[in-house]
């Protein structure tokens, strides 16, 4: 890793755990949705979300659930939704 980047991480890291509860509280309240959708209901930017789901989905909080197309980039992006506890 660059130095660069883990100044940054370790600059964000006593932040994670607020924004991980944000973005867990946006998307219960959607449901389901794209990182864009999970960032507007959480109070986020776009990039603070689409970081995080990944750490989410490996601690089991999150699952990718679907895709569909981006409304901005017309790509395909991934759906989530909250982990159903096992």
């Amino acid at each position: 890793m660059r130095t660069n980047s883990k100044i940054a991480y370790k600059s964000v890291k006593p932040l994670l755990p607020e924004l991980r509860e944000k973005i867990l509280t946006g998307l219960e309240s959607i449901g389901s949705g794209s990182f864009r959708d999970i960032a507007k209901a959480s109070g986020l930017r776009d990039e603070q979300v689409w970081k995080r789901l990944s750490e989410l989905e490996k601690a089991g909080r999150v699952a990718n659930v679907d895709t569909k197309l981006c409304e901005i980039s017309h790509r395909p992006v991934s759906v989530w939704e909250l982990a159903k506890p096992h």
